[in-house]
């Protein structure tokens, strides 16, 4: 029981500095070191208490040890109280040191507050003195200064009228010499005018005369581009005559069986004719590329396109004969001049196409016509047939 009614006193006291000093950091390390000092304690009275417990019957009833453990408990608690008594003295001593330094920081503080209020209170009372005398300053300066701007009021009045009658003459000025210049102009302006409708009439006339010329040189250019589609028309049904003419020697030839210089002869201007039937169209599209006149340009890529169409069905026609003629003898070297012409008619559609959908496309006309130019010359003359075929072709 008193050691329970101890330990409550203990733990009461441990509770009541803890609630004490726990308001500053020093006093946060004064109750760590309390509770630090009270666990060691308590530990140590445990251990006591347990070896009591563990003593052995038989020890315990030896009287001279357990009288012995009896007075040495009773020293080390009369020790303890001792210990305990003089740290609550010392702990009491220093709560009240530092409550007498509180209270003598607090008196500090206040007197401090005091002489601060009172300072403020001084300078509080020497600003608004220094602003009053400033405000009277102000008031004598500001009664100097309207009275020197009345006088400057007074003479800018003055200076104004003065110059606002020098403005108003020379503003009467200008408008004087605005009436000349404006009158000069007038002069000046009808005598352009007139300057400027001979000009303009002029300038007409040769408008005009530049019209008709254009216009005489457009129908020359068309006249002449029907003069060479009549033309080309000719030659083109000329050399239809002569190939269907060498055709018919060919063939009557062929019936024979008999290679001569004649049928020879026949088969060399037909390939030579063939190979050069795209003559028309490189000089048609020649003159269309040297053109810089948009307005010709249509009838000029009719004239190409008429060309192009012609050449195609010489090609389409020289491809059904030579298909006719290779069932009729069966001839291989037929067959190779076929495919030549059928690869001719197929660029033919191809530059057809470009020209009818895209006229103003010159990159792409300009490879066509190459293309078409190309394998135009690639259909096979007499001597290479000869080579390849060679007893083949009687």
């Amino acid at each position: 029981m008193a050691s329970e009614s101890e330990s409550s006193y203990f733990l009461g006291t441990l509770n009541y500095y803890y609630n004490l000093l726990l308001m500053t950091t020093k006093g946060r390390c004064i109750v760590v070191t309390v509770l630090v000092t009270a666990g060691s304690i308590l530990l140590y009275r445990w251990r006591n208490e347990n070896n009591k417990k563990q003593i052995t019957p038989e020890v315990q009833k030896v009287p001279d040890l357990n009288e012995l453990h009896r007075k040495m408990r009773e020293e080390r608690e009369r020790e303890e109280r001792q210990y305990e008594e003089e740290r609550n003295l010392k702990l009491s001593r220093r709560n009240e040191e530092k409550r007498a330094k509180t209270e003598r920081s607090n008196m500090e503080i206040t007197v401090n507050d005091r002489e601060d209020e009172l300072n403020f209170m001084r300078k509080k009372h020497e600003i608004e003195e220094r602003m009053r005398k400033l405000m009277e300053e102000k008031r004598n300066d500001q009664l100097v200064k309207d009275k020197l701007a009345s006088l400057d009021q007074e003479r800018l009045r003055n200076q104004g009228k003065l110059a606002l009658e020098g403005i108003e003459r020379n503003i009467e000025r200008s408008r004087e010499i605005h009436r000349r210049n404006v009158a000069e102009l007038d002069n000046k302006f009808h005598e352009n005018q007139d300057i400027f409708e001979k000009q303009e009439s002029l300038r007409k006339e040769e408008i005009l005369e530049q019209e008709e010329r254009f216009e005489r040189r457009r129908r020359e250019i068309e006249e002449q581009l029907e003069r060479d589609l009549e033309e080309m028309r000719r030659r083109n049904q000329q050399r239809r005559n002569e190939m269907d003419e060498q055709l018919r020697q060919i063939r009557m030839i062929l019936q024979m069986k008999i290679w001569n210089e004649v049928i020879e002869s026949n088969w060399t201007k037909r390939l030579n004719s063939l190979r050069s039937s795209n003559q028309d169209i490189e000089k048609l599209y020649s003159q269309m590329t040297r053109n810089q006149d948009r307005q010709l340009l249509k009838s000029q890529t009719n004239s190409l396109l008429a060309a192009v169409d012609h050449q195609k069905t010489l090609m389409e026609n020289e491809k059904n004969e030579m298909e006719r003629m290779y069932r009729e003898y069966g001839k291989s070297f037929l067959l190779v001049i076929k495919d030549s012409v059928d690869d001719v008619s197929s660029q033919c559609d191809r530059t057809l196409y470009v020209l009818k959908h895209e006229p103003t496309n010159s990159a792409k006309i300009d490879e066509c016509v190459a293309a078409l130019s190309k394998i135009t010359m690639s259909i096979p003359t007499l001597a290479e047939l000869k080579r390849q075929w060679k007893d083949g072709m009687v």
